[in-house]
Formats: C-alpha cells, structure tokens, sequence
C-alpha cells in the first residue's frame, strides 16, 4: 500500500498486507505529511512492513511480523509519533529512525529482530517505555553519526545481543531504563549451538 505524490491527511487504518514483493505500507516522500496508520498488520513482506517518510505521521498500534527488510523505517523528515506497536522476528532491524528529527517512539514491543531493535540516526527524540528484547545485534542503538540530543526514558531491554543499550554520541540523556542481562541459556543466539537442556547447560549442534 503505497502513498505517492505528496499524499497528504489520509487515514489508514485495520488493513492486512502480507508476502508483498516490497514494502507493506509506504509513505514514499518527504512531501507527505499528517498521515495516521492504525491497527494495521503487514506480515512476511520482503521489504520493510512500514517505510514512513514525510512530517507529522502516527504510527498506532501496528503488528509488524517477519518482514524482510525490517519492521518500521522512519525515513527523511520530522515529528512522527509511533506508540504501541508490535514489531516482531524482523530479519533485519526492528525499528529504525533514519535521518528523522523529533521523533517520539513508545510504548512499543520490539522483539526478536535479526539486528537492532532500535536504532536512532536523528536528534531530538524520544525513546519512552518501549519493551526490547531478544534481539540479535544490540536493542536500543543511538548511532554515532548522527544520534545526538535524544531523550531515553524508561525502557526496558531484556537479554539483547551483545549489548541492551549502545550510546556513543553527544548529549544523549538516559533516565529509568532497565539493562535486564540474559538468564541462564535464554541468550537469543543459543539456537545456533543447539538450544539447552533441562539443566540450563547449551548443547553442542
């Protein structure tokens, strides 16, 4: 589902795409703007199951599973809001704010991605009450390009690979996040040595 143009003030809501070519839901410029996406689901798309760009979107409880490219994209623009949403076992990164300042992202659940959970590339955002967990290459990345001047508030990280939270640029300010390291054997990568037995040991594949 692909909004061209310029589009502008739609409302996109209760729609299921699945085993798309490219990206479920995409708002393609950053000419778009005040566009709300709600409860929507895009499952198995080789692409992203949302590619948002533009200014002023809303991103509202969406269930995004196993899409090839990642979950959510937040691409060229400012001010998009994304609140409890489920993004789940994407094969890249769960959710991704590319080049996009003030964003607000909450309240999400973002599990089992292949990378990130999140990764910010903006400034002046915010992170807030987001559940991730289990994912494979660190769960709340700030790049060190350009993920300067956001606020990371109460989120909580669970058994993320190799690290809950990476932050490496300026002015960053984390506040009440919980970095819950793995317990024994629930390590998302155990899988690759043949999961664990009854006593918690890893077995060998």
């Amino acid at each position: 589902m692909h909004l061209v143009l310029g589009s502008t003030n739609n409302w996109i809501i209760e729609n299921t795409v699945k085993n798309c070519y490219g990206d479920g839901f995409h708002s393609f410029r950053e000419q778009d703007s005040n566009n709300v996406f709600v409860r929507n689901t895009a499952v198995g798309n080789r692409g992203y199951g949302m590619s948002i760009q533009g200014t002023n979107s809303l991103l509202l409880n969406n269930t995004l599973i196993d899409n090839g490219t990642g979950g959510v994209i937040i691409g060229e623009g400012s001010n998009t809001v994304g609140i409890n949403n489920i993004i789940k076992d994407s094969r890249v990164t769960g959710y991704f704010v590319y080049n996009h300042d003030n964003s607000f992202t909450a309240q999400n659940k973002v599990v089992g991605s292949r990378r990130e959970g999140i990764f910010v590339q903006g400034n002046y955002g915010i992170v807030q009450k987001n559940y991730i967990a289990y994912n494979r290459d660190s769960g709340l990345v700030l790049s060190p390009l350009t993920g300067a001047n956001n606020l990371l508030l109460d989120n909580e990280l669970v058994c993320n690979i190799p690290w809950n939270i990476v932050e490496s640029q300026l002015n960053n300010t984390l506040i009440g996040n919980e970095d819950i390291p793995c317990a024994p054997c629930e390590n998302p990568r155990s899988k690759c040595d043949g999961g664990c037995n009854e006593n918690n040991k890893y077995l060998q594949a």
